[in-house]
């Protein structure tokens, strides 16, 4: 073998060796969470995470089959409505 085709196989090594690195630094995902699900009488509560300090909260009424989502972001301290209430 010449110096070349042994630069070659090295350059050839290391590109495949950087992009299997990126797939799968692609394709892992963050950890699963629990979300919580609760219901009570006509209600249910959902919650799911959206950003580090934000949730979101899903309460569905299931005797007027209507569904609101609200944001609860923990640095605001503030629970707000999010679009209007959607009916099921």
């Amino acid at each position: 073998m010449t110096t070349q085709q042994n630069l070659l196989i090295v350059v050839l090594a290391v590109t495949a060796l950087v992009l299997s690195a990126a797939v799968v630094g692609v394709l892992t995902t963050d950890d699963a969470s629990a979300q919580v699900s609760v219901k009570s009488g006509r209600y249910v509560v959902c919650t799911a995470s959206y950003s580090s300090a934000t949730e979101l909260v899903y309460i569905l009424d299931m005797q007027s089959k209507k569904l609101n989502v609200y944001v609860a972001d923990e640095h605001a301290h503030t629970l707000e409505r999010v679009g209007r209430t959607l009916g099921l």
